[in-house]
């Protein structure tokens, strides 16, 4: 408390919220309301006109903006490029000074957000926009299938790993591991009406559960037209 401010009193503060409690009344309330809202606001029905859009927008960019045509020099730009390099402290996190950094980067590395280590830097260039990039071309692929392991199927790289494992690292109907060309994954099997995840299976495999599923009496039907060319035989 201050030098001349003398703490109230229980009573004090009882009247005062009885007074406050009196004058603040339901009618009091809507008339406040009344003013404020509709034509009885002040600003009811206004709009800022074309001129004050217009001089506020001049006022804010071209010449009158003070930053306008205004860039780091190159000197500027360099000085801070240096600055910064071995500086991260969430590289800390896993292990890696900042002379470790700073040494990598000048032997021609980078450090790849994904798998959290260090490659060249010429694996960083996208492989179709050719620009640069967090990640090295060797994550990549790993950090899309896990991304389309999430959103699709709602598990991840580690029970991918482990139900390989399980299974012997082979398809879990053929047990032979075959994967496609252009595929670095197999393929997850799942119930294509409940959208639960059953096992891990090679491209034909899971080809052939998706028909059996999906077109009806598909295997009696194959089996029978398989019959057919056999007596033929």
């Amino acid at each position: 408390m201050g030098k001349h401010k003398q703490e109230r009193s229980e009573a004090h503060k009882q009247r005062i919220a009885v007074a406050l409690k009196a004058s603040w009344t339901p009618e009091r309330r809507a008339e406040l309301a009344a003013k404020r809202q509709g034509e009885a606001n002040p600003f009811f029905g206004k709009t800022h006109d074309e001129l004050w859009k217009a001089a506020r927008s001049e006022s804010q960019s071209g010449p009158n903006n003070p930053f306008y045509g205004k860039q780091h020099s190159e000197e500027f730009s360099r000085h801070q490029s240096e600055a910064q390099k071995g500086k991260c402290a969430r590289l800390k996190h896993h292990g890696v000074s900042e002379e470790e950094y700073e040494t990598r980067i000048k032997n021609g590395e980078r450090w790849c957000s994904y798998k959290k280590h260090f490659a060249p830097a010429e694996k960083f260039l996208g492989v179709r926009s050719g620009k640069p990039q967090t990640m090295c071309e060797d994550c990549v692929p790993v950090a899309n299938r896990h991304m389309l392991l999430r959103d699709r199927f709602g598990v991840d790289l580690d029970w991918y790993e482990s139900k390989l494992a399980e299974q012997g690292g082979v398809c879990a109907i053929c047990k032979v591991h075959t994967l496609s060309k252009r595929k670095r994954f197999m393929c997850i099997d799942h119930d294509h009406e409940t959208g639960a995840v059953r096992g891990i299976l090679c491209v034909k495999c899971n080809t052939s559960i998706e028909r059996i599923e999906t077109i009806e009496n598909w295997a009696l039907v194959a089996a029978g037209y398989l019959a057919q060319y056999k007596r033929k035989a």
